[in-house]
């Protein structure tokens, strides 16, 4: 599909917009009168620092591009329109992002180019910024603070600005099929691209954290902590654990440290899964009934679900959730009436 950038004719009175093209941009999703499909994107997590571009001739909304990162939306972030004059670009309006289902695209404004007159051809740059709450007015702050997320567009040819000469002839809207859509990206900075998952292993088993970092501010520093608490000698981007206890539960952290910042990594879960070290039948006296009794090994105060039942295809029947202090707990099954019971124990989520 031709994509189409729209260019508006002004009534103005003479010497106000006189001789002074006007563009047209906007939000809409389709090739209408009221702008052009303008998607852009942030960072993609899995490559931060470098740009993307639609790159077919059209390139919108993607052209064949793979974007990672999601749809730009609000006021967050800047989009400014800029135009090549002599060997300057200059900023000729800006905008904010749509919400919702028009995220990534603009909404809608008429621009004037006070540099170039109606019927001009100009080359266009459409350039987008991370405002950081409305800190960061103009692109060139947000290319001398590092680590301010940034795009530009591929530069673009508009032929023919809308608008009235100063002979009286009027501009129609004409056709662009530059424009290419294209994602900001991270600079000068580092953050982590790969976060460490929660894990469920079996006693005895092993298992292993990893962490992935994205930098431009060299090599970082690894440790690990569980609960807090730095480990002795877990100094990688990787945390092997071997012959894993119930007392190794925890919360695992990676923090990634350089020379300028420093980075935490979300607290993932070790849980080990209980395991079933005995199963006795016995009298109760003091309840009067028989009774199974369930002996299990868990991470002490973790909630344990237990489900029973009696046949291999019946349903599992959830008999409770229970937090011991101890790593060696019971479970009574009082008064089973089938000659036949399966037991199942899971870390309660």
């Amino acid at each position: 599909m031709k994509t189409i950038l729209y260019l508006l004719f002004v009534m103005a009175p003479v010497g106000s917009l006189l001789a002074q093209g006007v563009i047209s941009f906007g939000n809409s999703v389709g090739t209408t009168s009221t702008g052009i499909r303008s998607p852009v994107y942030g960072p993609d997590p899995n490559d931060p620092f470098n740009p993307k571009y639609g790159n077919t001739a059209t390139g919108l909304p993607s052209g064949s591009q793979s974007y990672g990162g999601t749809m730009l939306a609000g006021t967050g972030f800047t989009a400014a329109l800029f135009t090549l004059v002599g060997d300057n670009v200059v900023e000729i309006g800006r905008s904010a992002f749509g919400t919702g289902t028009q995220a990534g695209y603009w909404q809608a404004g008429n621009i004037q180019d006070p540099f170039h007159p109606a019927g001009s051809t100009i080359t266009a740059f459409v350039r987008v910024w991370d405002n950081k709450n409305g800190t960061i007015t103009s692109w060139d702050q947000a290319v001398s603070v590092s680590g301010t997320p940034l795009g530009q567009s591929v530069p673009f040819t508009v032929t023919d600005l809308g608008g009235m000469d100063e002979y009286g002839n009027v501009t129609t809207p004409p056709n662009t099929t530059e424009f290419r859509s294209f994602n900001i990206y991270q600079r000068g900075g580092a953050f982590i691209v790969t976060q460490p998952p929660d894990l469920t292993v079996a006693p005895g088993g092993a298992t292993q954290f990893h962490v992935g970092v994205a930098s431009e501010a060299g090599a970082p520093s690894f440790r690990w902590q569980r609960n807090g608490v730095d480990i002795p000698g877990a100094t990688g981007a990787a945390l092997t654990l071997n012959n894993v206890q119930f007392s190794d539960a925890g919360g695992y952290a990676a923090i990634a440290t350089f020379s300028s910042l420093t980075l935490t990594s979300r607290v993932a879960r070790l849980n080990v899964q209980p395991s079933i070290s005995g199963i006795t039948q016995m009298y109760l006296p003091e309840w009067g009934a028989n009774a199974i009794r369930l002996s299990y090994d868990s991470t002490p105060m973790k909630p344990v679900r237990i489900e029973v039942r009696s046949s291999l295809q019946g349903s599992w029947i959830n008999m409770g959730q229970y937090a011991n202090p101890d790593v060696r707990s019971y479970f009574f099954d009082i008064a089973p009436t089938d000659a036949m019971r399966f037991y199942r124990l899971s870390v309660d989520p």
